[in-house]
């Protein structure tokens, strides 16, 4: 039994299936964005799992490729998107609050 080393088709299965959940992720994030009600509903959904299925797709291609300069950019996209994606939300929710209550600010 071998355990998961460079070509080997473990490898391109387990990184198949990230792949697959990572796109479903952010399937999901984007149907969620479209069809929440409120934008406190619609700033989590675009943000939360987004964030995941990046995650999982980055981890995904770092295993299928299984070199190190995969593992390295998959890290760097997902700093960027965790600096972003929550200070994007922040800005939004802070945005959405004021419209709705402009007396707390």
């Amino acid at each position: 039994m071998t355990g998961i080393i460079a070509g080997s088709p473990w490898n391109e299965w387990v990184g198949a299936g990230m792949l697959m959940i990572g796109a479903l992720l952010t399937v999901i994030a984007a149907v969620g964005v479209v069809r929440l009600p409120d934008v406190f509903s619609r700033m989590h959904a675009a943000s939360k799992p987004q964030l995941l299925g990046v995650i999982v797709l980055c981890a995904g291609v770092a295993v299928s490729m299984w070199q190190w300069r995969w593992l390295v950019l998959g890290m760097a996209v997902i700093v960027l998107q965790v600096v972003t994606a929550s200070t994007g939300s922040h800005v939004l929710a802070r945005s959405a609050a004021e419209v709705e209550h402009p007396e707390v600010n």
